[in-house]
């Protein structure tokens, strides 16, 4: 357990696991937002501090406070008028090489942990939900593109931290 920001953070040994073996780990977090518009760049701003925030709360709680990393916004998700927030990011340790981050930022077929936030707690956990809302829309995004649309889902902002 690591405390960031005033939050409890509680991630399970198999995530820790993942992070040391991989260098990489992947979450999805649902969480409250008090967004001024729905414009693009304040809600990827938001997600990307927060991604950084949930990343050293992780190294913190697995006793790398010191460690450098990167993440990587896979999907973003705006639902029900400027309050809540779907997103999904990975995080790279720096010892993660270029092919394994490209594969990894390519695939779905990573797993994937969801952030349950409650309160000042959260609690990340392993479930198939988050695969289906972030390959989904993936999916989703990725036809919108061929049909010449502009999907931000597919948006990827580099977050260096460390």
């Amino acid at each position: 357990m690591a405390t960031c920001r005033n939050r409890t953070y509680e991630f399970p040994d198999e995530v820790c696991a993942a992070l040391n073996s991989r260098s990489t780990v992947r979450f999805v977090v649902r969480r409250k937002a008090e967004l001024e518009s729905r414009l693009s760049p304040p809600i990827i701003q938001a997600a990307s501090n927060r991604a950084a925030t949930i990343s050293k709360a992780l190294l913190k709680q697995m006793g790398l406070e010191d460690a450098k990393f990167d993440t990587e916004l896979v999907m973003i998700e705006l639902l029900d008028a400027k309050t809540t927030v779907y997103f999904c990011f990975d995080i790279f340790l720096e010892d993660c090489d270029q092919a394994t981050r490209l594969r990894i930022s390519n695939s779905t077929q990573e797993p994937v942990y969801y952030l349950y936030v409650t309160g000042q707690h959260c609690i990340a956990r392993k479930d198939s939900r988050p695969q289906r809302i972030v390959y989904g829309a993936e999916v989703m995004a990725q036809s919108t593109q061929e049909r010449g649309g502009n999907s931000e889902m597919q948006q990827r902002t580099p977050v260096q931290d460390g």
